[in-house]
């Protein structure tokens, strides 16, 4: 097995390009399931004629929701306010850019270290926020995905 030599700093940074892709990866998913569900409730919507609108109508609600969880996983995330030297709101936080370049330049590479393991755990906290809403919004996509399913085989029979 070959030596492989990571210190704290290449770790950490290591830990935050993976959290970081799980983000992409689990806004790509929401957005696509976004645009099914959107799609799939304005299908749904029942026409003056048909038959079982209840039937239709709880299709539109269950996609219509999953929409909103969707929407809910897209929103970034907001840290009014607070001073940091990770994440962009917080580095817009100092007045200009000489007052952050002083922050960070105050810092050992150890308290940079800790910097970034921090954000880590923040991003993490938020990827599991995520996640979980993404879970509701496919299993609410799969049952209106049933309902619709039901939909279509009562109006034709």
């Amino acid at each position: 097995m070959a030596d492989h030599k990571l210190d704290a700093g290449g770790f950490i940074l290591q830990v935050h390009q993976y959290l970081n892709q799980y983000v992409q990866v689990g806004d790509a998913k929401a957005a696509a399931l976004l645009a099914a569900s959107g799609g799939a409730a304005l299908l749904a919507v029942p026409t003056a004629t048909y038959p079982i609108q209840a039937l239709h109508w709880l299709t539109v609600a269950v996609f219509g929701t999953a929409v909103i969880y969707c929407a809910l996983i897209l929103y970034p995330r907001q840290s009014p306010g607070q001073k940091g030297l990770i994440y962009w709101e917080n580095v817009v936080s100092y007045p200009t850019d000489d007052e952050y370049a002083n922050a960070m330049s105050s810092k050992t590479p150890a308290q940079l270290e800790a910097e970034f393991a921090k954000q880590a755990w923040h991003l993490s906290l938020v990827l599991s926020k995520k996640y979980a809403r993404l879970r509701i919004a496919l299993a609410l996509f799969m049952y209106g995905s049933v309902l619709g399913l039901g939909d279509i085989i009562t109006s034709h029979f």
